[in-house]
This record gives structure tokens, sequence and C-alpha cells, in this order.
């Protein structure tokens, strides 16, 4: 969301876009998404709740820590973040390392991008 806010001129800043998107992010934006994951059972409880006392105090850091770095900082930071996340999920797209183990949708590679019929 960052990204699109900067490139598409909506926040003025890299900080603006951070705090615009913090606040996008609340949970009861999210409740219906979470009651269809947890529909299809696809929701750990306890591995959330770690994540968000994690996250709440990860997000205040981060707060404090962008008040004292220039936007052009967080803009690089940002960008090896995004470059790192993007090279692991192509590479786990291929190899499957990650994910079910014993039926790994993902063991023949990119060939399996679409869903089954």
């Amino acid at each position: 969301m960052i990204p699109g806010l900067l490139v598409l001129g909506i926040v003025s800043s890299f900080k603006t876009a951070a705090g615009t998107v913090l606040l996008t992010i609340m949970p009861p934006l999210s409740l219906m998404a979470v009651i269809t994951y947890w529909k299809r059972n696809q929701v750990q409880v306890g591995t959330a709740v770690i994540l968000m006392v994690t996250y709440f105090f990860a997000a205040w850091g981060g707060a404090y820590l962008t008040s004292t770095l220039k936007d052009a900082a967080l803009e690089c930071i940002t960008g090896v973040y995004f470059v790192l996340i993007g090279a692991f999920f192509i590479w786990n797209a291929w190899t499957g390392t990650f994910g079910i183990t014993h039926t790994n949708p993902h063991r023949e590679g990119l060939k399996l991008l679409a869903k089954p019929t």
C-alpha cells in the first residue's frame, strides 16, 4: 500500500503513507476476511495473539524510529526489504520449501500457479 500511495501522489511523504497504512489495517477492516479464513480453519489464534503483541511494540518503536530518519533512508530500507521478500516468495514458489510438506503443491515449480480444475 505504501508504494501505491506514494506513486499515485495520494500522500505527500513516506511517513504519512506509513501512518495512513497503519490506520487502514486496523482490525475492523479485516473482520470479514478473518471470518472467511476462520470458516476454512485457516486461523491460528495463539500465533495471531503473539503477532499482535509483537506488532504493537514494533509499530510503536518503528513510529519513533521514523522520526529520526529522513524519507530517503526509509524508502531505501523499504525497497531493500521488498526486494528480499519478493526474492523469498519467488524462491518458495519454485522450490516449495515452506508450506505443506507431505503434499506440497509447489513441488513442480511454477507450473502449478493455476488452481487445479
